[in-house]
């Protein structure tokens, strides 16, 4: 099962709150199960929240930013660099 949700509003209005929140529910109801969490948000709040320092992201790898600013190795294809740059990023949850 896939369960998408996404959580929308302007600044200040509980987003990271309300996601919070929604990942323990889904914790407790689905042990089993991973949980992804993205972040559209360029100050990283969500990571920040659970105690992370933000500074590898989807955009850097995009835009070449940060550790991924030499681009991509010759002896990997694009979708391979990219496979292990989204793995760089990915942290588990220390939350729990």
């Amino acid at each position: 099962m896939t369960i998408k949700l996404a959580v929308t509003g302007k600044g200040g209005s509980g987003k990271t709150t309300i996601v919070k929140a929604f990942m323990h529910i889904f914790e407790e109801m689905y042990p089993d199960k991973s949980i992804l969490l993205f972040d559209n948000d360029l100050t990283s709040e969500l990571g920040h929240s659970f105690g992370l320092d933000i500074r590898n992201t989807i955009y850097g790898i995009r835009s070449g930013k940060h550790e991924y600013k030499t681009g991509i190795p010759d002896d990997m294809s694009k979708s391979e660099f990219i496979e292990w740059a989204l793995e760089e990023i990915i942290v588990p949850n220390p939350g729990l």
